[in-house]
This record gives C-alpha cells, sequence and structure tokens, in this order.
C-alpha cells in the first residue's frame, strides 16, 4: 500500500475489502464466507479513500480527555482515534489526521500499537499522544506532525489491566492518570508526571488509593491555577459508585463532587474555567449532570438537561478561552435503538440541547474543540464515530465506523445550531491591527473607533458624552490576561496605537506562543491573534 502513501496492516485490508464487497444474491454476509462476490475495483478506490474510518465500536472510546485539539500556533485541528480491533480485541492500533478548516483531513498516519488514545497541544505548536497497549502506557510526540518512536512510561507485565489514561501538560511536564489492576486483584489510581522535552521520558508516580472491591474506571484529569493537579473518578459508596476528586493543590484530600443518593455516578471529566466543572453521567437511565467549585461549591449537583427515558452518556466539555464563564458540552443520547449527539451551551445557564446527529444507526463517543474567532463568540468542531446502517448482522462481523465532524458557529442556538452563512456580521469594522505578526521584540496595535462604529456593532452607544470605558489586554491560550494597558477614552482621540514588548504586567518575558489581543469599548470587543516567537 506504500504507492497510495498509506499505512495499512492486515486489520485496515480486511476493513477495505469487506467494507468494498458487492452484494450479490444476499443482503447480509453469511456466518463463513462474508459477501458472495467482491467488487476489486471498489476495494482499490477504498484504499485510496481510506480516511476517518475504523473497525472498532471504540474508535472515540472510552478516553475522559480530548482526542481532538486545536493548535493555535498553526491553526489546524488534531485528531487521533482507534483502528485496527478485531473479535479477539488484537491489532488495535492509533491513527492520527490533522485539518486546516475541520472539514478536509489529511491522510491517515499510524502512531503505534494501542488504543485510547489523548492528544495533547503544547504552547509551541508540538503535539503529544498517550494510548495504552497491552499492560503497557505509551508516549508518542510528534514535531511538524512528524511523529518520534513511541516511548514506553509505564509497563508491568504482571498486570491484569492498564486503565485508559488521562493526559494533560503544563509547561513541560505532562501528567498522566490510570487504573492499575495488578495480579492480586487490586485496583491502584496512580498519578505521575513526566518531561516532555526529554528523548528518554520517564514517568514518576505515586498511588493515590488502591481497592480490591472495584474497579475505579477512567479518570478524568485538568490543570488549575489554585487546586493543582486535579484528578476525578468514580469510587464505590455502600456497593453504589459515586463521583470523587483529589487535587494537589488540597494535598490530595478526597472530595465528594456527586450526590451520594445511591444512584450510580461514573464517567467523570473535570475542567478548568473559573475554578472547576465536573460533569458525569447521573443515574441508570443517565442524565448529564454538572456542579461548578470556585473557593466553595456553586451550586448542588444539577442535570445539564433531563431527557424522558433516554440514556445520556459519554459528556465532553470546552472552555470559551475568552469568556471562560461559556462552557459547551456534547453528549450521546440513546433513544430506543440508536444513539444520537446533542450538544449545549452554558450562558448563566443551560440551553436547550441541540441535536447535531439523527439518523437510525449509533452515533457515539463525541469529542469537541472550541476555536475563537475575533468578530464572533467563536465556533466549535465536534467530532463522533457513526457505525455503517449496511451492516445488520454483527455478531460475527464488525461494521465499519465512520468517523464524523460537525462545526457551528457561537452562540449555539437553543433546538438547532447555526450555519456559517446564517451569522451576520458588519462589514464596516473599526480598523483594528497587529504587526508585525509573527514577531520576536515589539509589535505594534493599532486601532481607531470613529463616530461611523457608533451602532454599527463595535459600539452602541456614543463615545460622547458616555464615553464608554476603553480596555486593551493580552490572553494567553488558556484565557489568563497576562498583560494590561490603561486607556483613558478621553486622550485617545478615537484612535491610538500601542507598542507591546512580549512582556507581562509583572515586566517579564513571556514565552514564546500564541497570544490573543483584545480591545473592548463597552460591551463590544474586538480580538487579534498574535505569534510571539523565539
Amino acid at each position: 500500500m506504500d504507492n497510495f502513501s498509506y499505512k495499512l496492516d492486515y486489520y485496515d485490508i480486511y476493513d477495505i475489502l469487506i467494507d468494498a464487497a458487492n452484494p450479490v444474491g444476499q443482503t447480509v454476509p453469511n456466518y463463513n464466507y462474508g459477501w458472495g462476490r467482491l467488487d476489486c475495483k471498489a476495494a482499490v478506490d477504498s484504499v485510496i479513500t481510506f480516511r476517518m474510518k475504523s473497525s472498532s465500536s471504540q474508535a472515540m472510546a472510552y478516553n475522559n480527555q480530548h482526542k481532538l485539539v486545536y493548535d493555535a500556533v498553526n491553526s489546524r485541528f488534531h485528531f487521533v482515534y482507534q483502528s485496527g480491533q478485531d473479535f479477539e480485541g488484537r491489532g488495535k492500533y492509533i491513527r492520527y489526521t490533522n485539518s486546516a478548516d475541520g472539514e478536509n483531513w489529511s491522510v491517515d498516519q499510524k502512531l503505534g500499537d494501542g488504543d485510547a488514545p489523548s492528544i495533547v497541544v503544547d504552547a509551541e505548536g508540538n503535539l503529544h499522544c498517550v494510548y495504552r497497549d497491552g499492560n503497557a502506557i505509551m508516549y508518542q510526540r510528534m514535531i511538524n506532525e512528524t511523529p518520534d518512536s513511541p516511548r514506553t512510561l509505564f509497563i508491568d507485565q504482571f498486570a491484569l489491566d492498564i486503565g485508559v489514561p488521562a493526559f494533560v501538560i503544563f509547561g513541560n511536564t505532562g501528567y498522566v492518570a490510570f487504573e492499575f489492576y495488578n495480579q492480586w486483584m487490586n485496583s491502584c489510581l496512580l498519578v505521575g508526571s513526566f518531561d516532555i522535552t526529554s528523548s528518554n521520558p520517564v514517568l514518576q508516580y505515586n498511588n493515590l488509593e488502591s481497592t480490591a472491591e472495584y474497579r475505579f474506571g477512567a479518570p478524568g484529569l485538568c490543570i488549575n491555577p489554585s487546586y493543582g493537579l486535579v484528578v476525578t473518578y468514580a469510587r464505590k459508596i455502600n456497593g453504589v459508585f459515586e463521583v470523587y476528586y483529589r487535587a494537589s493543590g488540597q494535598n490530595w484530600r478526597l472530595v465528594l463532587v456527586s450526590r451520594n443518593d445511591g444512584v450510580k455516578s461514573v464517567a467523570p471529566v473535570v475542567v478548568s474555567a473559573n475554578g472547576l466543572w465536573f460533569f458525569w453521567e447521573d443515574g441508570e437511565p443517565s442524565d448529564i449532570y454538572y456542579r461548578w467549585r470556585t473557593n466553595q461549591w456553586q451550586n448542588p449537583p444539577m442535570p445539564v438537561y433531563v431527557s424522558a427515558g433516554a440514556n445520556s452518556c459519554q459528556p465532553r466539555v470546552a472552555v470559551n478561552s475568552f469568556e471562560p464563564n461559556k462552557l459547551y458540552v456534547v453528549w450521546s443520547e440513546q433513544n430506543d435503538a440508536a444513539y444520537n449527539i446533542y450538544a449545549s451551551a452554558y450562558y448563566g445557564g443551560w440551553q436547550s440541547p441541540t441535536i447535531i446527529s439523527s439518523s437510525a444507526v449509533w452515533s457515539v463517543n463525541p469529542d469537541l474543540v472550541y476555536v475563537l474567532e475575533g468578530l464572533i463568540e467563536g465556533r466549535m468542531l465536534i467530532t463522533y464515530s457513526e457505525s455503517n446502517e449496511r451492516w445488520l448482522n454483527r455478531h460475527r462481523y464488525l461494521p465499519l465506523y465512520r468517523v464524523c465532524t460537525y462545526q457551528s458557529v457561537l452562540p449555539l442556538v437553543p433546538g438547532g445550531p447555526q450555519d456559517k452563512g446564517t451569522m451576520q456580521i458588519s462589514s464596516e469594522t473599526p480598523y483594528f491591527e497587529v504587526h508585525p505578526n509573527p514577531f520576536q521584540n515589539y509589535c505594534m496595535i493599532e486601532f481607531q473607533i470613529s463616530n461611523d462604529d457608533v451602532g454599527q456593532g463595535f459600539l452602541k452607544e456614543p463615545m460622547f458624552p458616555s464615553e464608554p470605558e476603553i480596555s486593551l489586554a493580552i490572553y494567553d491560550v488558556t484565557g489568563r490576561v497576562v498583560k494590561s494597558f490603561n486607556l483613558e477614552a478621553s486622550i485617545l482621540n478615537y484612535g491610538s496605537s500601542i507598542v507591546w514588548d512580549g512582556k507581562d504586567n509583572a515586566g517579564c518575558r513571556l514565552s514564546p506562543g500564541v497570544y490573543f489581543v483584545q480591545i473592548k469599548a463597552g460591551a463590544d470587543q474586538r480580538i487579534k491573534k498574535v505569534v510571539l516567537c523565539k
């Protein structure tokens, strides 16, 4: 298959041939020989177009971390998923692809053997992937979209099982959390760290908790300025799973998140946004619940959306990097035999969900990412896997799963998404530029606000006599203000230029990477991306 620049293994070829078979004389494959006739040309064509497909129903499961990320340095989406699994679970491996627009994706690459991948992009735009391979946790780094050889972070030859890993990065340190099920049938929750710049990274880990009574399952992981490293997971109370968290900033003290009401709570996710936000599946059939904590809990466990008899599962969350009080959540909703993808947004309260997919097949294991757009709230890209509806007989042959993508501009409209063409933006916007961009030492931030702009989307009220507050600030990719400028409307005379030297409010040189320049006038704002080079 090298002629097509693909690296396909036996299980890829199996998938392609089965998917391309021509069902002559029968409508489903028989138990022993598959379809009656094979269309060879269709099989060859399938090799050429073998993208965003998986032979595994766990293509995007069961990791509670992200498989889809956005690289703001290079303005690209990056995506990893699992394929190649046979009936006995053998042959699993990790596929990788990327896209500039979220619609046209590159030729898939094979990263390494294993399953349950999680991907993170660092401040310089390099990719890092952690996944499971049998009794090992593997790590792979990608520089300029070229993968290094896989490195083993953890291995135990006598382990009965290694759980799905959660993975985050802060600075040059990678953090991993996973369940280790040892030969004595004890479930141990391990949390460790390693140097992502090392050519031979070594995982330094601790056992946070262990039990012989149940399995912990897949944890969630995040970094928060106040709480440090935060890990959330499900553990049992009186035989029922409840959601807890531990944080390094609280000396790893155990804290209950869910209600402790005898109702099953599992599959937790945690994100950092003006504190900690937790999401999980609650009940049987389950709804998606959430809870927000700053220095204390801001609400009791509450549902994002209550479905009538449906099963809501697999929540994933993204945060608006400039307005972290806005969050976006997607999940899979089971109605009868079908699963569909739902999405909702938090604007001080949860909006009625939007149905992203609606078909008679399984749409499962969604993921999403938020992308900043200068003139609107932003947009989000959602990925999920969808089974092939042609496959009716599934107990002998594997269905071929498609990996689907969906984009929507924001704000998310309750009950239905907005297409890109429906968002109206005034073309008569004020002058706002940053140059040179990228820059090394200095950049010039220039802007002009005229009376003509009043009421046309930038200023909703006259600058005089009320003189709305005008502010200029620099944000990093996490949404943190690193540099602010004091501007007086009375001395701006509707326009000005500011020189930024790449330093923060303390006068310290900032790390190379992507930053965002935001100018606000009253309730309106404009945002520009700028890249600080070494």
